[in-house]
Formats: structure tokens, sequence, C-alpha cells
């Protein structure tokens, strides 16, 4: 039997040192305009309270994203999952740093733009972006799934115990963001003014409460051998993602404004500013690992199994059926 071809892995993590490379440019160049708007000390602790809060969101994908490769790298199929859903979920998380960044890069009631020229930020977004959804397809390449399965391991008798924990890590994932971001927006005291923005962040916690549900559901069904319904249990959990990652965008500002870094801000202490952008993170995780549970390919291999058992009069009399509980 041929080897399978390494070009795809290859490919796929110099996507994610590309996709590493342009989250550098965006935040040097955040950096940039943090040190210009040092004429003002109102202004500079705005943008530097801006900055932090980008920072923190972005330092903690970038962290992912390398724990992804290095779990791929060292062979394990996990490693690939997880980096399908990072790079092709964790570009809306991005988007809300490019938009940050832009935001911080004008403020409001200034007239002037105190970053670097604004086709560098708009060029590294561009980048990270490219690199992220080309690192998702590259990892998804039928080659590198090949190269992590072993093709003499039998099919799992019982439901795999990752495709059970599954349920269980989306529902309380589902659970843990919802609240820390609801919390979040509740105790967030520039959002008193802001009725559109409050808006906006309630669509978040819409795409994790549906998104959850969804995906929560159908991977009960996909226990039972349902190939559609771990279909649509990825689908969910694809939205469920975005949301959190969103949801994890936003939560910085609570922290942010708990450390006293953002001048005239106040009301949240310390522990409860980082105890909600921790409990994001481990909602993020939690998904992460359910996700790629879900997608791994000796689960699929059972949920195939059980489903062509079921369909098939034959199989059934030729051979046991898969038990799923």
């Amino acid at each position: 039997m041929p080897r399978p071809s390494r070009a795809p892995l290859l490919l796929g993590l110099l996507a994610v040192l590309v996709a590493l490379g342009g989250l550098a440019a965006l935040f040097h160049a955040f950096a940039v305009g943090v040190r210009n708007a040092r004429v003002e000390p109102y202004l500079s602790d705005l943008t530097s309270a801006d900055a932090l809060a980008a920072a923190i969101s972005g330092s903690t994908f970038a962290a992912l994203l390398l724990a992804g490769a290095v779990l791929l790298l060292a062979g394990r199929p996990a490693g690939r999952s997880a980096l399908i859903w990072l790079c092709g979920t964790g570009i809306a998380l991005v988007l809300l740093l490019s938009y940050t960044y832009h935001q911080a890069m004008w403020p409001v009631g200034y007239d002037f733009w105190i970053g670097p020229p604004a086709w560098i930020g708009g060029a590294a977004t561009a980048l990270v972006v490219l690199a992220l959804a080309a690192a998702a397809v590259l990892f998804g390449h039928p080659a590198i799934r090949d190269a992590l399965l072993d093709p003499a391991e039998a099919v799992p008798a019982r439901t795999p115990g990752r495709l059970r924990r599954a349920v269980w890590l989306l529902g309380a994932g589902t659970a843990v963001s919802l609240g820390a971001l609801i919390v979040a927006l509740r105790i967030d005291p520039y959002l008193g003014d802001r009725p559109g923005a409050l808006l906006v962040f309630g669509l978040f916690a819409v795409l994790i409460g549906a998104g959850g549900i969804v995906a929560t559901v159908a991977a009960g069904f996909a226990r039972a051998g349902r190939i559609a319904a771990a279909h649509l249990a990825r689908g969910g959990g694809a939205v469920l993602l975005v949301g959190q990652w969103l949801a994890l965008g936003l939560t910085p500002e609570s922290t942010v404004i708990s450390l006293g870094r953002y001048a005239n801000a106040g009301g949240i202490s310390a522990p409860l500013g980082i105890t909600l952008y921790v409990l994001c993170l481990l909602g993020v995780l939690s998904s992460l690992v359910a996700l790629a549970g879900l997608a791994d390919p000796r689960t699929e291999r059972f949920i195939r199994a059980a489903e062509e058992h079921r369909n098939s009069q034959w199989a059934s009399w030729s051979s046991p059926a898969p038990v799923a509980q």
C-alpha cells in the first residue's frame, strides 16, 4: 500500500505559521497606534486598554493553534480534527479583532487616524483569514486522515467514549459560554449608551444557544450510529464555535475594566472579570474537544458501520452489529 503523501500536512502547517505571522503583524500595528496615542493621556489609556483586550483573546487563539499543531505532529488524530475546527471557525475571532483594531485606530470623538497606514491592518487581516481557510481545507485532506488512522484497527464494537462524551461536553460548553457572555453584557458599563451594540452582541448569544442546542441534541442521536445526525451535530457545532469565538473576543473588555485599565469605567471586581474570561475559554475548549471527537476518523468508522448494518439486511446476517449506547 503506498504511503500517504505528506504534502498536505506540511502545507497545512505552513499555512498555520503564515496565519500566526499575520496575527503578529496586526498586533504590531496595534502597538504602533498605542505608541502614537501617547500624545494625549486619555487617548493613550483608551487605546492601550483596547490593545490589551484584543491581545488577550488573540494570544489565546494563537496558543490553541500551536497546541493543535503539536498534537498533529505527535500523530494524534485529535490534533488534526481540532485544527480543522480552530482554523475554520476562528476566522470569526480574527474579523472581530480586526474590527477592534480599526475602531481603536480611529477613536470616537477624534478626526484622525493614530495607527500606521490603514492598508497594513487590512492586509494582515486578509492574510490571516486566507491562511486559516487554506489550513482548514488542507488538514481535511484524506491523505492526512489516512496517515493518522491505523487500517488494521477494528471498528469499535460499542459506541466510542469520545462520542458519548461529546454530548455532555457540547452541553456544558454551551451553558458555560452563554452564561459568561450574558453576565459580561449585563455588567459592561459601556453598553448602556450603545443599544445597537448590545443588540449585535445579543445575536452572538443567540448563535451560542441555537448552535449548542442543535449540536447537543444531534450528537445524542449520532451515538446511535446515525450519520445524518453526526453531520447535523457538526453543523450546529460550527455555529456554536463561531458564537463562542465572538464571546471570547468580547469578554476581555470586562476583564480589562476589572483591572482598572479603562478610564472612567469601574464596578467590576477583578476576580469576576478574570473568571468570565476563563469560563468563556473553558466553553471553547469543551466544544473543541467534543467536536474533535465527533470528527475523529475512528468515530466516523463506527457511525458508518452502525448505519450500514442497520440499513443492510445482508450485513445483519454476516456480522454482529456495533452496539450503540
